[in-house]
């Protein structure tokens, strides 16, 4: 049941601009009450993150990067819409390139998103985020802020 209802505010957060979102306590229910809110609007650069929560947005073109840091055995990422992949890299790494990309993670993951334009992501979890570039972010509902054009640690 859980799954099915993350998957549904997925979907209808996939077809909403990044900075209309609002996030819902069910989207909480993955980290506990430890869970910080991250999200992005028209970033370009880069943005790490690692954590136990759920994720999901979309990258206008570059690289998308994606590790499953459960041991369950069941695979808590999704990728669409990427031209190349998956590229199979060494510690379990999944790399994806292409344009026009979305994807979504839950339970313990972490993620890399490189040398990428429309960068809209949004993170509840218990974790941290590092962005360097250009765009806006919020977290834990704070006003829009620009991206640091360094690379900046956020907990979460």
């Amino acid at each position: 049941m859980r799954r099915i209802l993350l998957l549904l505010v997925v979907g209808a957060a996939l077809a909403v601009p990044a900075d209309a979102l609002a996030f819902t306590s069910t989207t909480r229910s993955g980290c506990g009450s430890g869970c910080g809110t991250f999200q992005t609007s028209n970033g370009a650069g880069s943005l790490r993150a690692s954590a136990k929560g759920s994720s999901y947005g979309n990258v206008g073109s570059g690289q998308i990067w994606v590790l499953d840091r459960t041991s369950d055995g069941k695979r808590g990422w999704t990728v669409s819409g990427y031209e190349k992949g998956p590229i199979v890299h060494s510690g379990g790494w999944r790399e994806f390139r292409g344009s026009g990309m979305t994807f979504s993670m839950q339970s313990a993951w972490s993620l890399k998103i490189l040398n990428a334009r429309g960068i809209a992501v949004r993170v509840v979890a218990d974790g941290s985020v590092t962005i360097a570039g250009s765009g806006k972010y919020s977290i834990n509902g704070s006003a829009w802020r620009n991206w640091p054009s360094l690379s900046r640690l956020f907990s979460l």
